[in-house]
């Protein structure tokens, strides 16, 4: 371990690898605001977000502290995508996914190794671009369906009702909707807290604080109860359906088979994976539709331009090509991911010692960094704080490098989902655009509030239909 008990000062590194490079390499620096005991808990309490953008000015690398346990905040996209990608044989999952490990099992989002390379491989056809395509329809009925039941001026939360929307596609296209409907809306309601709940552990300075009966841990231990039961009732239902036109994509992970051998997943393999997918896709969309709102609310230049967009589709269901046609939508859903990236701290820990950025890293290091800071802090982009989808279509981005924006991870961790997850914000945004506006309804400022994704919180709309001259149905 890089350090036991200790305080920042006594830090006690292995010996070097052979792996590492020869020079001497610096000390990571302590970041500012350390507490005797405490370590960084106070700031991190006091604001975790403005707390890892205070970490951005001191330096591409600083070591901050969970109590006594130290973890190095990397402030660099460009260290970063060394991690994930060029020297990713010197890093494994970080402490969110190690506490995630237990509750997930063995699934992608968690595994490491030979089985994460073998179930990739697995389940990569089941979400790639041509799967989706078969969805396309039956997430527009879903979508339909929510907004058919908003009224003209009646005001909602939007990070509820646009969270309910999200989860509502993927499951409709992960678990159909002729079976189990019941046990597919205890996973919806299961899963807000079950994200949660990881990443709260994660921060607690003891493992015995897990325990503790505390709100955020009995609710995650009543939804992880309730996530497994439903998901063992969910295969139940499949294993004994005879349905030929059965296209959820659960049927194609069900039937997935190691290319070299044959083999199927088991049951208990079955289920971690259908978890994960869960946890990792279902609430992403909503959470940046959400932000995609407000955004649009501060900036109806922006929305109106992207209404006249749709409103030249014709009336109906959309096509791939309608929705790859569609390029001020499209730039709208990158900028507002790039300005609002979701996950705002993901952490990897170093198998053996090495450099980065000039530092040394000693083996068995704790590494964090926040890509949602790191997307409105960026250089290459101009005045980069600010909402400019226009930046995306100009072609000053043309050259941009690939570790300039990453708001689905990269590497062979990168999310596998990717093409699904943009394709419902697509097909949301369009639906909502073709019939309504989503008016705020309070002066308010709406909140960033740091989960297990960024929220939108106070965001409170009421919907108002579009002229018929607007309209596309």
């Amino acid at each position: 371990m890089t350090l036991i008990d200790a305080g920042p000062e006594q830090v006690r590194h292995t010996e070097p690898t052979s792996a590492a490079p020869a020079a001497v390499a610096r000390t990571v620096p302590l970041a500012r605001g350390w507490v005797p005991g405490a370590g960084h808990l106070v700031g991190l309490a006091k604001g975790p977000l403005q707390f890892m953008d205070g970490l951005v000015d001191q330096g591409p690398l600083v070591r901050m502290y969970i109590g006594s346990r130290p973890v190095v905040v990397v402030n660099d996209l460009t260290l970063i995508r060394e991690i994930l990608v060029e020297h990713v044989e010197d890093y494994t999952r970080g402490l969110i996914f190690q506490k995630a490990e237990g509750v997930l099992g063995q699934g992608l989002t968690v595994v490491e190794g030979e089985v994460h390379h073998r179930h990739r491989r697995m389940l990569q056809p089941v979400l790639q671009r041509q799967q989706v395509r078969k969805h396309l329809l039956e997430m527009q009925e879903v979508i339909e369906a929510r907004l058919s039941t908003w009224q003209p001026g009646v005001a909602f939360d939007a990070n509820d009702e646009l969270q309910e929307l999200g989860m509502d596609v993927f499951n409709r296209a992960l678990f159909s909707d002729r079976l189990a409907p019941e046990a597919a809306a205890m996973v919806q309601q299961a899963t807000p807290a079950f994200m949660t709940g990881i990443v709260a552990m994660s921060f607690y300075p003891h493992p015995l604080l897990e325990r503790v009966p505390i709100g955020v841990n009995r609710r995650f231990t009543r939804a992880r109860v309730n996530m497994v039961t439903a998901v063992d009732e969910i295969i139940d239902r499949f294993e004994g359906s005879d349905d030929p036109d059965q296209i959820a994509f659960l049927a194609g992970v069900m039937a997935a088979k190691e290319k070299r051998t044959g083999r199927r997943m088991d049951r208990d393999q079955l289920r971690d994976e259908i978890v994960n997918l869960v946890v990792s896709g279902a609430t992403a969309p909503g959470t940046t539709l959400t932000w995609l709102f407000h955004e649009l609310a501060q900036h109806p230049e922006v929305e109106t331009r992207m209404i006249d967009e749709l409103a030249q589709l014709a009336d109906g269901p959309l096509s791939l090509e309608d929705v790859q046609g569609l390029p001020y939508t499209s730039a709208v859903i990158k900028e507002t991911l790039r300005l609002h990236t979701p996950t705002w701290f993901l952490s990897r820990h170093s198998l053996r010692e090495t450099v980065l950025g000039g530092y040394r890293i000693p083996a068995d290091t704790e590494m964090a960094f926040s890509l949602t800071m790191l997307h409105r802090r960026n250089p290459v982009f101009a005045e980069p704080e600010a909402f400019r989808p226009d930046r995306w279509l100009d072609g000053s981005l043309d050259d941009m490098p690939h570790d300039a924006y990453m708001p689905f991870g990269a590497g062979k961790h990168g999310c596998l989902g990717e093409h699904f997850v943009q394709q419902v914000m697509l097909l949301s945004v369009a639906g909502i655009l073709r019939r309504w506006r989503l008016v705020p309804v309070s002066a308010k400022p709406v909140r960033e509030v740091p989960m297990a994704l960024v929220q939108a919180k106070g965001l409170r709309v009421a919907p108002h239909r579009l002229p018929a001259r607007r309209a596309a149905s």
